[in-house]
């Protein structure tokens, strides 16, 4: 088992090595999503595994922000700047992961928060819209079950007017239908 110099090495070179594969987030186009996000996921499990949970919050807002990204809930230029920062932060605490002290948690948890304003100012994700097919199968349903209930209302309706007291079972026969 790596001790805690270890640990921080095998943090650091992990973490290197993600972050310049992170670069291709501030080129001069933005990025293609799902690999991206694999990237700031990777970045974030290996601060989860080895770094300091400062780092690992800040990886996970960086995460968070390139999902957004990629469902178009936030605009790459608009973050751009934000980006930027936040990778050159990252590159600077990870190089320096084997001397983390107080001074790199307050780094780490100020970027994480700086971030996380950003995070806070991306709209909601719209609401999917449905597609055709899934619309006509939610009104099929709905016209099964309509069907359903009003013969077992107008069951329920001949068995109270056809007898003074209809018999039990039939009751809860329509009572389970209209269930």
């Amino acid at each position: 088992m790596l001790g805690s110099a270890g640990r921080s090495e095998f943090f650091a070179r992990e973490a290197a090595d993600y972050l310049r594969a992170l670069a291709i987030l501030l080129g001069p186009t933005p990025p293609e999503g799902d690999s991206v996000v694999r990237l700031a996921r990777a970045l974030r499990g290996a601060a989860m595994l080895a770094g300091p949970a400062s780092y690992t919050r800040a990886a996970s807002q960086l995460e968070h922000i390139t999902r957004l990204i990629r469902d178009s809930s936030l605009g790459w230029a608009e973050a751009l700047p934000a980006l930027r920062e936040a990778h050159a932060e990252l590159e600077r605490l990870a190089a320096r992961a084997s001397v983390w002290d107080e001074d790199g948690d307050r780094a780490a948890f100020a970027l994480a928060n700086r971030l996380r304003s950003l995070v806070d100012s991306a709209p909601p994700p719209a609401a999917p819209r449905p597609t055709e097919q899934s619309t006509q199968s939610i009104r099929t349903f709905v016209a099964r079950e309509a069907a359903a209930v009003a013969g077992a209302a107008g069951e329920a309706a001949r068995a109270v007017a056809g007898a003074s007291t209809p018999p039990a079972d039939r009751l809860v026969r329509i009572t389970h239908s209209m269930q």
